[in-house]
C-alpha cells in the first residue's frame, strides 16, 4: 500500500474511533465531557427518574454547572475548602461514632455522647430549592422534639436503620458539626444547621474525660470507605456549599420595592378561586364600642390599624374588646368571618364580649396589595433570582447536549 493510501486509511480510522467515542458523549458542560453512562448513573439516584428525562438532565447539567463554576471561580482553593478537602484526603473524617454502651477508655480527650439526626442533600442537589425542602422538614422534626417528644423516640421512628445516639471524641465528624456539638452543653439540643453533607439537629446527653473503651468487645471506629466517586461526590459538594454560601453573602437584602414590583410584574399570578377577606374582628363589652372601634378604624389605612389597636392613645377603648390579628381570610378558615361575610352559621356568643364588628373588605378576584400575599410572593421571587443565578453561571459555564444520543436515550429506556 502507497505511503498516501495509509495515511489515508489512518484518517478513516481516526474519524471512525472518533465518532464511536462522540457516540457515547451526551453533553459537555464547560470543558467536561458528560457520557451517557454518566448520566444514567445520575438517573439511576434521581427522585424524578424516568419520569421526566429532560427534567433530570437539566438537574444535572445545573449540578455539573455549578462544580464547574465554583472550580472557575477558585472556590476550591479557599482556605474553607481546602480544610475539609484535607480532611477527607487524610481520612480524618468518619462515617459514625462509638457505640453508647462503651466505657471510658478507647476515644481521647473530651467525649460527647451525643443524639444525631442527619437529613444528607441529595449528591446532585438542583440548589436552595432542595436545600429549603430538608430545612422544613428539619425544622418541623425540631418543633416536635421542643413541643415536648423525646429525641431518641422520634430518631428512631423516623431512621430505623441508623445508629443515632453514640459517642464520639475530636475528628469524629465533619468540622462544622463537630464545632456545634462541642459547643453545647449536657442536655442542650442545637438549632437544625447546614452542614456539607446536609441537615443535622445535635442533643448531647453526656460529657466524659478521658479515653473510651469498649465494654466487652473490641470493636475499632468504622472510617468512610471511599471509593473515588465517593470521593468526587463529597468533593463536589464541599464545593456547592461553599458555592451558596459565597452567594448568600454576596446577595442585597430583598427590600420591599423589590417585592412590590415584582408582584405590579406577576399579579396574574396571584388570583384564587374562591373569595378572601381582608381585616380583622373585634368582640367587645357593650354596642358603643364596637361601633367606636369600626368608626376609628374607618378613618385609616389597614397599614396603620397595627398601631392604632396598640396605641396608649386608644387604651382604653380597647381594653373593653378582643381584637384579632389582621389578616387575609379565606372562606372556611375562620368561624367567625364565614358569618360576617360569607354568611356562614352563627357562632355562639361570648358572655363577655357579646358584641361583634369586623372591618375590612371582601377580595373576590386576588389581592390588591403585594402585603396580602407577602409569603408566598416572598418565595417566588427566591425562586426567581435563584433561576436568575442559574442563568448567569451557564452563561460563563455552556451547556451542550447531544440530542440525538439523547432522543435514543429515551428510546431505550
Amino acid at each position: 500500500m502507497s505511503r498516501i493510501g495509509m495515511l489515508f486509511l489512518a484518517c478513516v480510522l481516526c474519524v471512525q474511533l472518533y465518532a464511536q467515542q462522540a457516540d457515547d458523549v451526551l453533553m459537555k458542560v464547560g470543558d467536561k465531557v458528560v457520557s451517557a453512562q454518566d448520566f444514567l448513573g445520575f438517573l439511576k439516584e434521581s427522585s424524578a427518574g424516568k419520569k421526566d428525562i429532560d427534567q433530570s438532565l437539566d438537574l444535572y447539567a445545573d449540578y455539573l454547572v455549578k462544580v464547574a463554576y465554583a472550580e472557575k471561580k477558585g472556590l476550591d482553593a479557599t482556605p474553607a475548602v481546602t480544610q475539609l478537602l484535607d480532611n477527607l484526603q487524610n481520612g480524618s473524617v468518619v462515617s459514625q461514632g462509638v457505640d453508647e454502651d462503651w466505657t471510658i477508655g478507647g476515644l481521647s480527650g473530651q467525649s460527647l455522647l451525643i443524639g444525631h439526626i442527619v437529613l444528607p442533600l441529595p449528591q446532585h442537589a438542583s440548589g436552595f430549592s432542595s436545600q429549603s425542602v430538608l430545612k422544613a422538614r428539619m425544622d418541623s422534626i425540631c418543633q416536635q422534639i421542643r413541643g415536648g417528644k423525646e429525641f431518641m423516640e422520634m430518631a428512631q421512628a423516623l431512621f430505623p436503620q441508623q445508629r443515632s445516639k453514640y459517642w464520639v471524641s475530636k475528628n469524629h465528624l465533619l468540622t462544622e458539626v463537630e464545632n456545634v456539638a462541642y459547643g453545647l452543653k449536657v442536655g442542650e439540643m442545637s438549632d437544625p444547621f447546614l452542614a456539607t453533607d446536609g441537615y443535622h439537629l445535635i442533643k448531647v446527653y453526656e460529657k466524659a474525660e478521658g479515653k473510651m473503651e469498649p465494654a466487652s468487645v473490641d470493636v475499632s471506629v468504622p472510617q468512610v470507605a471511599a471509593t473515588s466517586s465517593l470521593m468526587d461526590e463529597y468533593r463536589n459538594g464541599i464545593l456547592l456549599n461553599e458555592l451558596y454560601k459565597q452567594h448568600v453573602q454576596a446577595q442585597e437584602e430583598v427590600t420591599e420595592e423589590d417585592l412590590k414590583a415584582f408582584f405590579a410584574n406577576h399579579h396574574k399570578d396571584y388570583t384564587w378561586d374562591i373569595p378572601h377577606y381582608k381585616g380583622l374582628y373585634y368582640r367587645c363589652k357593650d354596642k358603643k364600642t364596637s361601633k367606636s372601634i369600626a368608626k376609628l378604624l374607618k378613618k385609616y389605612p389597614m397599614e396603620q390599624w397595627g398601631t392604632l389597636i396598640s396605641s396608649p392613645v386608644y387604651g382604653a377603648l380597647f381594653s373593653k374588646a378582643e381584637v384579632s390579628s389582621l389578616q387575609l381570610f379565606k372562606l372556611s378558615q375562620d368561624p367567625t368571618v364565614d358569618e360576617l361575610v360569607f354568611g356562614g352559621p352563627k357562632q355562639p356568643k361570648s358572655a363577655d364580649y357579646p358584641f361583634v364588628g369586623i372591618s375590612g373588605k371582601k377580595l373576590k378576584k386576588g389581592p390588591d396589595s403585594y402585603f396580602d400575599v407577602y409569603d408566598l410572593l416572598k418565595r417566588d421571587y427566591d425562586l426567581f433570582k435563584e433561576v436568575q443565578w442559574m442563568e448567569d453561571m451557564r452563561k460563563e459555564v455552556p451547556v451542550w447536549i447531544n440530542n440525538k444520543l439523547l432522543k435514543k436515550i429515551k428510546t431505550e429506556i
